[in-house]
């Protein structure tokens, strides 16, 4: 975890660097001087001022990571090997979160898993097909397959308990948790930054994680932080984007779209 923070922190100074054209730099990093690790994640010196700034990974829903692990040794093998034998298709897996749970037995869930989307793919008749099935002993699953359009294969999640809230429940929890470790250094005059760094493709973008910062805001209160941002891991390099600057949050928030343009026309980004 401390590797992907250096790394999203040393790409959030070159692309404040470009936007600002002015360089911004890490001068501190007081959770890894202090004996407690009660400071901030990192100081960082942009446009002459000393920015104190936490760093925070957001799921998607909680024990995400867990599932990414279960999902990647499991299914996404045979996720792969789908993709390959349909070079054309662009095929969307959906499956309900936590699917590879504890107690069962892994591989024959992968087999039956296997056959039954094999088997769904070989009966499509349209360019554009949609089809729920649900194999005996397994999970339900839907299969969204189109021609052309953007091909591979890949896995969608659905949070039986409502994604849309566990993210904002997960958001909430950072905000708070991240204002006190940020309280010491606006009592000292210092400006404050949040960093929220996110890399789900299937089940999250820039504008859905930036709504939900909005209503995590709003159920928490003022968000007592100078400046969050967002930095897409999606993306390669990583995007970053304002959600909130002072008093003003997305979607009231030109700067939003200004630095996805920016970033657009910088990295070139296929459509």
């Amino acid at each position: 975890m401390r590797r992907r923070e250096d790394d999203v922190l040393a790409q959030f100074c070159r692309a404040l660097a470009i936007l600002d054209e002015r360089p911004a730099t890490i001068v501190d990093r007081p959770d890894r001087a202090s004996a407690d690790g009660h400071g901030c994640d990192a100081m960082i010196e942009r446009n002459g001022t000393v920015h104190a700034i936490e760093h925070a990974t957001i799921d998607s829903f909680p024990h995400q990571r867990l599932d990414d692990a279960r999902l990647d040794r499991v299914l996404q093998p045979i996720v792969d090997s789908i993709g390959h034998d349909y070079p054309a298709l662009s095929i969307r897996i959906i499956i309900p979160t936590y699917a590879v749970g504890t107690g069962t037995h892994w591989d024959k869930l992968a087999t039956t898993f296997h056959r039954a989307c094999v088997a769904a793919l070989g009966a499509r008749v349209s360019g554009q097909d949609r089809v729920q099935i649900h194999p005996p002993g397994l999970f339900p699953i839907r299969i969204h397959s189109r021609d052309g359009l953007m091909p591979g294969c890949y896995i969608v999640r659905i949070d039986v308990d409502r994604l849309e809230k566990r993210r904002v429940d997960v958001i909430a929890a950072t905000i708070v948790r991240k204002q006190h470790q940020l309280s010491r250094y606006r009592k000292d005059g210092l400006p404050t930054m949040l960093l929220l760094d996110f890399d789900d493709l299937a089940n999250a973008n820039a504008h859905v994680v930036a709504s939900a910062f909005a209503e995590a805001g709003d159920r928490v209160g003022p968000v007592d932080i100078d400046e969050v941002w967002l930095a897409d891991l999606t993306e390669r390099p990583a995007w970053f984007y304002p959600v909130k600057l002072g008093p003003r949050r997305y979607p009231d928030l030109s700067e939003f779209r200004a630095f996805f343009e920016a970033q657009y026309r910088l990295n070139k980004a296929p459509w």
